[in-house]
Formats: structure tokens, C-alpha cells, sequence
């Protein structure tokens, strides 16, 4: 896009692993989008891990889950009015805005199973070939929705 901008807030860090930390990065690329009088017009959600130890975000969730999932979701619901108001802001935002998120075809053998992916199935061995699975389906799962839901 002729013209378009790309603002990462100083000294800020996104960690996906904790939601509190996702809510106050949104906060800080907000302020330093304002700052500088910029729309928002697009956001690529495409940091993840992948096939790790069993190992848990900062909110007690299973990693791949929480990263490459819910840190997203988070980031995206945070950012989504920005996103809107971007979309009338002129310039290099002035066309519709846009959401892409990363996946992987490793998708099409994810489940999605929410006890499993809130921890509260039954115990089993940990498989981090099916988390990352898991995690990629929601993803897919996600981007479909919100494409459905924001025009």
C-alpha cells in the first residue's frame, strides 16, 4: 500500500502467553497510533510456538492454546474498533481493513474440543503434535467467523 505506515509501540513487547500482557500491549499500540494521528487498517496475528513441552501460559492455559490462539483472539478483539474506524480514516486505510491470521494445514486433523483445550478432560498423555493441531483449527475457526461477522 502506497503510503502505509507500520507502528510497533516503544519498548513494547507482545507477550501471547498472558492475556493481561495482550490488553496492555492493544493499549499501548492504541495510544501510539493516536499519538501520531494513524488509523489502524490492518493486523497480521502470526506469532506462535509450536509442538512444545506441556507447558502453561500465565493464565494457566496450555501453551500452544493460549499463544497461538487466545493471545490472538485477544489481540484482534481489542484492536477490532480501531480496525473499524481505520477503514474511513483516508489514506493508506482507506480501503477495507483486514485481519489476517497464519494458520497451518495442520488444521484439518485439529479438533476442537474445549475440555481438552481448557485443560478440563480427562488426564492424558500430553500430545504436542495435537495441541499445535488444535491450536491451528481455532485459528482457521476464528478467521472464518470474524470474516462472517465483520464484513
Amino acid at each position: 500500500c502506497p503510503g502505509a505506515r507500520v507502528v510497533v509501540p516503544a519498548g513494547a513487547g507482545l507477550e501471547l502467553a498472558s492475556l493481561r500482557a495482550v490488553a496492555a500491549y492493544a493499549e499501548a499500540a492504541l495510544g501510539a497510533l493516536g499519538a501520531r494521528g494513524l488509523p489502524l487498517g490492518v493486523l497480521v496475528n502470526c506469532a506462535g510456538v509450536a509442538w512444545c513441552p506441556e507447558a502453561r501460559t500465565a493464565d494457566g492455559l496450555e501453551l500452544q492454546f493460549g499463544v497461538n490462539h487466545l493471545g490472538h483472539f485477544k489481540l484482534t478483539a481489542a484492536l477490532l474498533p480501531a480496525l473499524r474506524a481505520g477503514a474511513g480514516g483516508g489514506g493508506a486505510a482507506a480501503a477495507a481493513p483486514r485481519v489476517v491470521t497464519v494458520a497451518s494445514d495442520a488444521h484439518y486433523v485439529g479438533e476442537c474440543r474445549p475440555d481438552r483445550l481448557l485443560g478440563e478432560a480427562p488426564p492424558a498423555p500430553y500430545d504436542r503434535w495435537r495441541a499445535y493441531c488444535d491450536s491451528k483449527l481455532c485459528n482457521v475457526l476464528f478467521a472464518a467467523e470474524l470474516a462472517r461477522r465483520a464484513p
